[in-house]
């Protein structure tokens, strides 16, 4: 465990069950970043305990009740640590994140760092490809700073918070359709057991209609997101979030359904109340995209790299979730390809190469490059972007 000087104690929290065949691999990844070690036991009849005692981890106990957030809070009350750094089994610390850590902890200004989970998945057709989410992950051990609902669990009482490039790799998504199902009727049954508990609790739909998202059960995802936002009051600041997420799904089903108009107005109420709320002006820009408005899909798109650019520099008032943090290598794509179309082959150019910029593993960037090249009839560079183009696709095949 980490021995270098510092004035703050850095807490790993796990609550793990079951999991001997990715628990070493977890913390040989983290153990040279965190003073403690505290895996907290649901239940495990394997070897899980005995491999996390190897890493000289301190063992919690906890009758599973199915609800997460008691877990996690059980193993935030147990922990000796100034800051908490919280990770799964199924999830790795990358180390070029470690050196970084303690100057976060250090900072006196914010409570929660938001660290980009890289979700390692598969597409419907079985493709692989990593999807970015950031989350706050380390945080400040408060006793006003919680978990709360019983799956999809989020932390409350966060104030500042800061975007950062820390990074943790998920494999847990990298799995068979059958086993995302399984997870999905999982955490339905959860969600449905909440409701039935208390039919007002607005989370529990919230996060039911991602469980309807997944299975592409459109009717009923909206069904759940218009009773959740009907449920919340969005001055209300424990569950703000969630009504601003509510309104940025909705306006992503409206637009599917091809009620531009009414998605649109979705997106805009949620930059009202929320103006440092980044996905609504993502899917602003991609709603007006599809539907041909191309001057306020290029103005959507700048004002989300304008607010994407200070996010990174500056600590925000916290929110929950900022999913298209990452985004940012597919808002130039579309920039690029607005230029293009206009015939501005410098700043089609200039979005495709921060495109790579942000995402060196695009194929789509290098293959517009190629066609660009080609157009200024520049054989060498075209050649170039080809081959590394085709060179990822036999890449991304291969895994």
């Amino acid at each position: 465990m980490n021995q270098q000087p510092t004035t703050k104690k850095l807490t790993l929290c796990m609550i793990v069950r079951n999991e001997e065949a990715r628990l070493a691999d977890c913390l040989e990844s983290v153990k040279d970043a965190v003073d403690e070690i505290l895996i907290v036991d649901t239940g495990s009849t394997d070897r899980t305990v005995e491999i996390a005692e190897s890493f000289g981890a301190r063992i919690g106990r906890f009758e599973w009740n199915d609800d997460f957030s008691a877990a996690r809070n059980f193993a935030i009350e147990n922990a000796t640590g100034d800051w908490i750094l919280q990770i799964d089994a199924d999830e790795k610390l990358h180390p070029d994140s470690i050196p970084h850590i303690r100057g976060f902890m250090e900072n006196d200004e914010i409570d929660a760092v938001f660290i980009a989970i890289h979700n390692h998945e598969r597409t419907s057709a079985g493709e692989p490809r990593i999807v970015v989410h950031p989350y706050p992950r380390l945080f400040r051990r408060r006793e006003d700073i919680r978990y709360q609902g019983i799956v999809h669990e989020f932390l409350t009482n966060l104030n500042a918070t800061v975007f950062t490039a820390l990074r943790i790799d998920h494999y847990g998504y990298d799995c068979t359709p059958e086993e995302q199902k399984k997870r999905r009727a999982r955490n339905e049954q959860l969600c449905l057991r909440q409701i039935q508990r208390d039919p007002n609790n607005a989370v529990a739909h919230f996060n039911l209609s991602g469980v309807y998202l997944g299975e592409q059960n459109i009717d009923a995802a909206q069904r759940h997101l218009e009773r959740a936002i009907d449920l919340i009051d969005p001055k209300d600041s424990r569950y703000q979030h969630f009504y601003l997420m509510g309104l940025h799904y909705l306006a992503g089903i409206y637009g599917t359904k091809g009620q531009a108009d009414r998605a649109v107005q979705y997106c805009q109420e949620a930059m009202r109340i929320r103006p440092d709320y980044l996905d609504p002006v993502f899917m602003l820009g991609e709603i007006q995209f599809r539907a041909g408005n191309f001057e306020a899909a290029e103005s959507a798109f700048k004002g989300y790299l304008d607010l994407r650019n200070h996010l990174a520099q500056k600590p925000a008032k916290a929110l929950f979730s900022q999913s298209r943090f990452n985004s940012h290598d597919h808002v130039h794509m579309r920039l690029g390809t607005l230029y293009q179309s206009r015939g501005d082959a410098n700043r089609a150019e200039q979005h495709y190469q921060e495109a790579i910029r942000a995402n060196p593993n695009s194929i789509g960037a290098n293959l517009q490059l190629a066609r660009l090249y080609t157009q200024r009839m520049d054989p060498g560079k075209a050649k170039e972007f080809l081959a590394t183009a085709q060179r990822l696709q036999q890449a991304a095949e291969a895994n």
